[in-house]
């Protein structure tokens, strides 16, 4: 390996670098990238490949190796023999050798990336280190017209500096299985030659020992290698013009190995792209002379095809300029174009506006190298719209990412329906926006059973399962979103069953549509207020009066409903009875609203029945819905022709509205008092009777109860049940009636009328002096 035939190597290696490093037209209001290329003051003699990056022999598969070749070799012409991206030859079988390489079955007409894969395989050697030895020695992966003589010494092997080359191991197989094998053969034989890994080793700078050299501490096997392959360093003009020649005591084998690697894929020592030192956790991604703080796990498991972290020195670490930390966007330093990475994929950003969107600015982005964007699958163009793995999509805008409920919300602002599917890692820094909605939808809040309905710019919260049991709202689109956005939303009422309008007039949500309702007091006063126009798309069904009988849907029970408290109706008689009508309207509702309508009562108790609880022996007239009166003895209501008694839950007693004093059979319909007497009720005057214990009837009870027509004899005299004594009620007292003359003078002569009332109740009016 001549001196002379090193420096040719070089300018074929710079004007080859000139060409790779031509960057191509960035986004606009990018500027013009600069090539990430290897720093001469950079260069570290004691340790110029790490061992991970030199022996890594699976960095590269047989395709990567002849995409890479028809990359960089994408100008050149063909010339003695074929460029090397189109170059087959035959390669020859080896024995595995132990502690060497593995062995090679020879075959016939190989590509080049197939021997040089086979070969870094075989031997355990990087392919990109055997790519960059091919570039340093002969210039084979960028030349043009490339001679035979290229070939046959293609990586320098058995070429001494002070001697010709020796013929025995020319040939492109040949060379290439045999530089790999050396460099295992030094890696067995550690102490076997003059430059060895973990000491101190005295390099010179060129083969003239009158130039002098350095005493350098390597650091690796790796580096050791090199040394021993082409043993001098280079000195400060050479690296000075890292391109180009220095003066006459330079050399540049070394320089050129790691310049290239460097240039082509990324720092030879980091082994990869991602640094650490073992006193700071702190990972970085380095291109060229930069570094680029690496700030969560998620972040370095998306760059993951970029290889594992190394440790390295912190002189190193503290040599590279810190740019802008390692985020989803970056930009490829060697055509300019600004890529958005998630999970391994490079998606190619339109404009800075786009990357604005996504939070990021177009000048002050991480870079990465060509050969590090390589690594990466290349995706398609990037979109603002975005879904991700999970299903969940967004659109991302000024730097915020807004879920989409759903494409129609898209169209419907006016926005593209275009997305890529990523991972959700990808935009998880972007605080949440308010979502993309369309309006009038059903919202579903991700991971629970709460739902929203959307109209006109107002959300009400409402149960999922409401909305499938009410008809207008089940025929809305119904999309999905998590919590955090749709706490962007302006915030609403809770959905009881029950609206109101812009006008106060408050509805009904019943199953079918929205009945109005006569009495706000009817149901809960919480109602939210719903457009005009939203109200107006429901169906109206027949108005609810004041005491309402709802069924939810799905139930056989009718509740009877009054000042937000509903009833249970036990029979379809008891409800024509509660109702006053033959024909009760009934009004049907989403069964999950219902609990919100009202509280939940007692069984109603309806007009016209003796009750009693089962736990007592009190038995009570219902004058009325859900109002009683204590019974003191049974044959009052027998007067009535109510015998029958039915025994009710005790809550609905003491539920009940209760009568004071005890029932009378005497009894007032409106303004008229009637007496009752053979299960029947006719008219009577006692007006002049003060202190008679009468019992109020409710509508209901007066209308159902027969009559008897004309008008009793007054006054009404009582008796008890176990006593033939009659009693005269007036002003206050009861009186004893001792003689049938005492009778005749009260009535003028005429038959009496007599009800029977219990003795308490006769008891409870003070007693006055006896008539005779």
């Amino acid at each position: 390996m001549t001196l002379l035939r090193r420096l040719l190597t070089a300018g074929l290696s710079v004007a080859v670098a000139a060409a790779v490093l031509v960057g191509l037209p960035g986004l606009p209001g990018v500027p013009e990238p600069t090539a990430a290329a290897a720093e001469g003051s950079l260069f570290d003699p004691g340790n110029i490949v790490s061992d991970a990056v030199f022996y890594d022999s699976g960095a590269m598969s047989v395709a990567e190796v002849q995409s890479f070749l028809e990359l960089r070799g994408r100008n050149c012409v063909a010339g003695e023999q074929p460029c090397l991206k189109d170059y087959r030859s035959d390669s020859r079988t080896w024995a595995a050798e132990s502690g060497l390489c593995q062995g090679y079955t020879g075959r016939s007409q190989q590509t080049a990336a197939e021997i040089i894969v086979g070969v870094a395989q075989s031997c355990g050697l990087n392919p990109r280190s055997l790519l960059v030895l091919l570039e340093k020695e002969q210039a084979l992966v960028g030349r043009t017209r490339p001679t035979s003589r290229a070939y046959q010494i293609a990586t320098g092997f058995g070429c001494p500096d002070t001697a010709p080359c020796n013929t025995e191991y020319y040939g492109f197989f040949n060379q290439v299985y045999r530089a790999a094998r050396q460099f295992q053969i030094y890696q067995s034989n550690p102490t076997r030659y003059g430059y060895q890994a973990g000491r101190t080793n005295y390099i010179q700078w060129n083969p003239n020992a009158a130039c002098g050299g350095t005493n350098v501490y390597i650091e690796n096997q790796a580096t050791a290698a090199l040394y021993i392959y082409t043993p001098y360093q280079p000195n400060a003009a050479a690296l000075r013009n890292l391109y180009g020649t220095g003066d006459s005591c330079s050399s540049y084998g070394n320089r050129n190995f790691w310049r290239l690697f460097t240039d082509w894929f990324g720092d030879p020592r980091a082994g990869g792209s991602f640094v650490r030192t073992a006193s700071d956790p702190t990972v970085w991604l380095v291109n060229g002379a930069t570094r680029h703080r690496v700030t969560s796990m998620a972040t370095l498991a998306n760059f993951s095809r970029l290889g594992d972290v190394a440790t390295v020195s912190s002189s190193y670490v503290d040599r590279l300029r810190v740019g802008s930390d390692l985020g989803p966007m970056v930009l490829d330093s060697s055509t300019g174009n600004v890529l958005f990475v998630d999970t391994n994929i490079a998606l190619r950003m339109s404009t800075c506006t786009q990357v604005a969107d996504f939070g990021g600015a177009c000048s002050s982005l991480p870079t990465m190298s060509g050969a590090q964007v390589q690594r990466l699958y290349a995706g398609p163009a990037m979109t603002n719209g975005y879904v991700t793995t999970d299903g969940r999509r967004w659109y991302v805008s000024n730097g915020t990412r807004r879920e989409v409920l759903d494409e129609a919300s898209l169209s419907a602002n006016g926005l593209p329906t275009t997305s890529v599917r990523l991972s959700l890692n990808g935009v998880a820094a972007l605080p949440v926006g308010a979502p993309v909605l369309r309006d009038r939808v059903v919202i579903a809040e991700r991971w629970t059973s709460t739902g929203w309905i959307w109209a006109d710019g107002r959300r009400h919260e409402i149960p999922m399962a409401a909305v499938a049991e009410q008809s207008t709202l089940a025929a809305l689109p119904t999309g999905v979103l998590d919590a955090a956005s749709l706490a962007q939303l302006p915030p609403g009422l809770h959905a009881t069953g029950a609206v109101a309008g812009p006008d106060g007039r408050r509805y009904l949500l019943t199953t079918t549509g929205l009945s109005p309702l006569t009495s706000a007091s009817t149901v809960t006063s919480t109602a939210p207020s719903w457009s005009a126009s939203f109200i107006a798309s429901f169906p109206v069904t027949p108005s609810v009066p004041a005491a309402a009988n709802l069924r939810p849907d799905g139930s056989s029970t009718v509740h009877r409903v009054t000042n937000a408290v509903a009833r249970p109706v036990a029979t379809w008689s008891d409800l024509v009875t509660s109702s006053g009508t033959a024909n009760p309207p009934v009004h049907t509702v989403p069964p999950t609203l219902f609990r919100f309508l009202a509280t939940t009562g007692a069984p109603t108790v309806a007009p016209g029945e003796l009750v009693k609880a089962a736990d007592s022996p009190d038995v009570f007239l219902a004058t009325d819905v859900n109002t009683v009166i204590h019974v003191d003895d049974l044959a009052v209501p027998a007067q009535l022709g109510l015998r029958s008694i039915r025994t009710i839950p005790a809550a609905s007693i003491a539920s009940s509205t209760r009568l004071p004093g005890r029932l009378s059979p005497v009894v007032q319909c409106s303004a008229t008092s009637f007496v009752a007497t053979g299960g029947r009720l006719q008219a009577v005057a006692v007006t002049q009777q003060r202190g008679l214990p009468v019992t109020p009837f409710g509508a209901h009870l007066c209308a159902t109860t027969p009559r008897l027509a004309g008008t009793a004899v007054a006054p009404v005299l009582l008796k008890t049940a176990q006593s033939a004594d009659l009693y005269y009620v007036a002003n206050g007292v009861r009186q004893h009636v001792r003689t049938w003359a005492a009778v005749l003078r009260l009535t003028g002569g005429a038959a009496p009328t007599v009800a029977v009332v219990g003795s308490p109740t006769l008891q409870s009016v003070p007693e006055g002096s006896p008539l005779s």
